[in-house]
């Protein structure tokens, strides 16, 4: 295994099956394990019924930072713990 170029989640080396180009694969157990410390700001606005935009605003507003990630990945996600703690709710 090798970690992901976005630190966060472990990967395993694959094939695309039709390609047959090199790919990395999460494995259920490992995205399990990672949404069990982070929460993406979509699942966050979710529990909060709001919309992510104002989500990530409250956020901002608190002092949470989001987690640093690579330029290509796309998203927000914050430290579950952080996050439960913060707003007193749990998730």
């Amino acid at each position: 295994m090798r970690k992901a170029d976005f630190r966060y989640l472990k990967t395993i080396p694959s094939r695309n099956p039709v390609t047959r180009k090199a790919a990395a694969v999460v494995l259920p157990e490992e995205l399990d394990r990672f949404l069990a410390e982070y929460i993406p700001a979509k699942s966050l606005a979710a529990a909060l019924r709001t919309k992510t935009k104002s989500a990530i605003a409250r956020m901002k507003r608190r002092g949470i930072e989001p987690m640093e990630m690579t330029h290509f990945c796309v998203g927000t996600i914050y430290e579950r713990k952080l996050v439960a703690t913060e707003l007193g709710i749990e998730l």
